[in-house]
């Protein structure tokens, strides 16, 4: 079997409407409270400047220490499948969930219809997304 028939295999299995949601919450959801978690914001942590600081004080200094790291992580992790993404889809992604820019701002900047910007445009972006998350596998399946 070849990569093109292995890759049609795999790709009918995965449910993309749900992939896109899982997608979008981890975007628009999550990362946002991982943000406040780390301790640094999407944008900083684009520029991978370094691990995040430390707790100061208080209880479970360690537990702080981990859940710190592990938000970090993910940001990153985000970041990076955000840019391993096509051209267009990079740029989609970045403007709306880095930039925090509205969907109509984005499709109006980039240049594409309404229409296409939903139907084709997007949806590829966060499938791309999907595809190039390496933390975890948030591809829903059917």
């Amino acid at each position: 079997m070849g990569l093109f028939e292995q890759q049609t295999i795999f790709s009918s299995h995965i449910d993309k409407e749900k992939t896109q949601r899982n997608v979008k919450r981890l975007l628009k959801d999550e990362l946002p409270r991982l943000e406040r978690i780390a301790g640094e914001s999407l944008i900083k942590a684009a520029s991978m400047d370094g691990m995040p600081k430390a707790p100061s004080r208080g209880n479970s200094q360690e537990d702080r220490i981990v859940q710190r790291l592990t938000a970090h992580e993910i940001i990153v992790a985000a970041i990076k499948a955000i840019h391993a993404c096509s051209a267009t889809s990079e740029q989609v992604l970045d403007m709306l969930y880095l930039q925090k820019m509205s969907d109509t701002m984005v499709y109006m900047t980039i240049g594409y219809q309404k229409s296409q910007f939903y139907n084709h445009v997007k949806p590829k972006a966060l499938m791309e997304f999907s595809e190039a998350f390496m933390y975890d596998d948030i591809k829903a399946y059917k």
